[in-house]
């Protein structure tokens, strides 16, 4: 694991600016904390920080083909490189060290683009020919990896993250207000915007090429739906099973020790108990536990953890801390991420960073699997009624109820009853929104609310499309893949993890794993009773009976009843003194109004007010 970046002066550009890469690196120190190194030729300078996992020794980077005109930096893991560096050879080519990595510069030689399509891993990639001039970027096929890009008339240039960026001279700091506005409805930014003009993030899954003065970007993960398994349950369950075990064996492979992250769900479990198998030694793994709040369920975690014999470490967090995160999350995240799960993960990243280097994750179960409410509500609702499986009447779009309606409890209430009646895509966007339409146009100052006066743009409807031949719930899994998962659960652990120099890998989103998982009929992911069916299979093999049948929680803990006891008289004058963004862009007495009704306990707006939060905190970091 590391932070890449680069500059690519383009033609007509007089000089290449290679120092800007130098304070690009310093950037992303956190990220590899180990080594660092710039490379610079004509036009370009790659630069990288390195984490040492795989070839303590002799894998820094950037890598070179043999006679040096093809240049790889590269942040991640290619699971895949024992068997793709054994054809690379018999196909000619020399190595010069044992790094994963070194096998891209060849794949490069072979293949060109499609090389990346022979992947099995999750990377952010950035790959130079010094034949054409060409510039190859790309990430994996979930967004593991986070990859962001500013593309100006003198310049292209990239990085691990925005901080980067942001050292280039010149690159303006204008608010993407588009991206504001999805913010305060998703509680995440959705690709490929970011809250900057000047910069994208590059999508999951695809890649950009700039060639002979053009740059284009496709989709190279085309995650073509699998033909749904005709053979009967107990096959598909113990063909998944063999996945499962294979994926979270190619993971282990590592010169360091390897952590497990365990909520105590059945996610982070299986792969603790298929860990634990491939590992001569106890593993070490880490939760979180929340002292005396309901959210606490940290038995479930110590009761995996003495079943697998691990080393385990609780980290307690408590009120007393949130502050504290609050902060390091506006400082590391690079963009408002309105997920209050960051700040427990935070706390557990910095624990583990000082005991490990890579962590397992059970990230990604939930989305391939089936395992949130809302699937089984789904799937209830379309069994009572097959008619719902189509999309409905257009107005019962998640956009236009947001936008119509003067008496927002009573749309609320309307919402409810009618959600099942959008379409997948706007059932997933209004099941994991924050700030509805009505509620915007009261908080925005006029300035804004008349910028944004066209049609609200809902990123996932426009994927929905090639889906459409999918049926409804598995539309909604995919939907979630493209968009929650990356923009929202990846970006959260690979920001934490990496403040802290800790490697976060995923053994549920092996693409072989996933594409298991998408073959599976309905009925084995998710019911109106049972979510995870074909998981939970397996964990009743795998797992103590408890651990089996239990939801998982993920890292919830009582932020609102925190925002109104102990952090009321900081989270009062983060948002309502004078000195916030707040006054700019949003109406001081409709966001007073709105903090008063959660602190009296009249309403429940702390999901509203950590958003606002949030971005609070960004803005003074990297806006202000």
């Amino acid at each position: 694991m590391c932070g890449i970046c680069g500059h690519l002066t383009l033609p007509g550009e007089p000089r290449a600016r290679s120092s800007v890469v130098d304070r690009m690196v310093r950037a992303l120190f956190h990220r590899g904390p180990d080594d660092h190194a710039v490379y610079r030729h004509g036009r370009l300078t790659l630069g990288h920080a390195r984490l040492s996992v795989i070839d303590l020794e002799g894998g820094g980077q950037p890598l070179f083909s043999e006679d040096r005109q093809v240049v790889v930096v590269c942040n991640g893991k290619i699971y895949n490189y024992r068997e793709l560096r054994e054809e690379m050879r018999l196909r000619g080519h020399c190595f010069a060290t044992d790094s994963d990595s070194e096998v891209l510069v060849h794949l490069w030689e072979e293949f060109g683009p499609e090389f990346v399509e022979r992947l099995r891993g999750m990377f952010a990639l950035a790959v130079f020919d010094n034949r054409d001039g060409s510039l190859f970027l790309a990430r994996d096929a979930f967004g593991q990896k986070p990859l962001f890009y500013h593309q100006g008339t003198r310049e292209l240039a990239f990085a691990s993250e925005i901080g980067a960026l942001l050292e280039i001279p010149g690159i303006t700091r204008d608010l993407d207000r588009r991206a504001l506005d999805q913010f305060l409805f998703y509680q995440y930014v959705p690709q490929p915007r970011t809250m900057f003009q000047a910069i994208r993030q590059l999508p999951a899954g695809h890649c950009l090429l700039h060639r002979r003065k053009e740059t284009r970007t496709w989709r190279w993960y085309a995650a073509d739906p699998l033909p749904v398994s005709g053979e009967g349950d107990q096959c598909c369950i113990e063909r998944l099973e063999e996945a499962l075990e294979d994926a979270v064996e190619s993971h282990m492979v590592s010169d360091v020790p390897v952590g497990v992250f365990l909520s105590g769900g059945i996610d982070s479990s299986l792969v603790l108990a298929a860990a634990s198998r491939k590992s001569s030694e106890p593993l070490q793994t880490f939760s979180i536990a929340f002292p005396g709040t309901p959210a606490d369920e940290s038995q479930y975690a110590r009761r995996a953890a003495q079943a697998f014999g691990s080393r385990h470490t609780q980290v307690a967090f408590d009120a007393a801390r949130v502050r504290e995160h609050l902060e390091t999350v506006g400082r590391v995240y690079g963009q408002p991420l309105a997920d209050s799960a960051t700040m427990p993960v935070l706390a557990l990243s910095e624990v583990a960073s000082q005991q490990v280097k890579v962590v397992l994750t059970g990230d990604g179960g939930d989305e391939l699997f089936g395992g949130y409410h809302r699937y089984r509500r789904a799937v209830g609702a379309l069994g009572r009624n097959p008619l719902l499986t189509f999309a409905g009447p257009r107005w019962f779009s998640t956009r236009r109820l947001a936008r119509c309606g003067s008496d927002p409890l009573k749309l609320r209430r309307l919402q409810s009853r009618v959600g099942m009646l959008m379409a997948p895509a706007n059932r997933s966007s209004y099941q994991q929104q924050s700030w509805e339409g009505w509620d915007r146009c009261e908080l925005y100052q006029d300035e804004l609310l008349d910028e944004l006066s066209s049609e609200f743009e809902v990123p996932m409807a426009e994927s929905s499309g090639a889906l459409d031949s999918l049926p409804a719930i598995n539309r909604m899994l995919r939907l979630d893949q493209g968009h929650y998962l990356p923009d929202d659960l990846l970006l959260k652990t690979d920001r934490a993890t990496m403040a802290f120099g800790l490697e976060a890998r995923a053994p549920l989103l092996d693409p072989r794993l996933a594409a298991q998982a998408s073959s599976l009929p309905v009925h084995l992911k998710v019911t109106p009773r049972e979510s995870k069916v074909a998981l939970r299979a397996i964990a009743e093999k795998w797992l103590p009976g408890e651990l089996a049948s239990r939801e998982n929680q993920g890292f919830s803990f009582p932020i609102d009843v925190w925002i109104r006891g102990p952090l009321n008289t900081w989270c009062r004058q983060l948002l309502l003194d004078e000195s916030t963004s707040v006054p700019l862009l949003f109406r001081q007495e409709h966001v007073e109004r709105v903090f008063e009704e959660h602190v009296s306990g009249r309403r429940n707006h702390s999901g509203r007010i950590y958003a606002l939060l949030a971005f609070e905190l960004w803005h003074r970091n990297f806006a202000a």
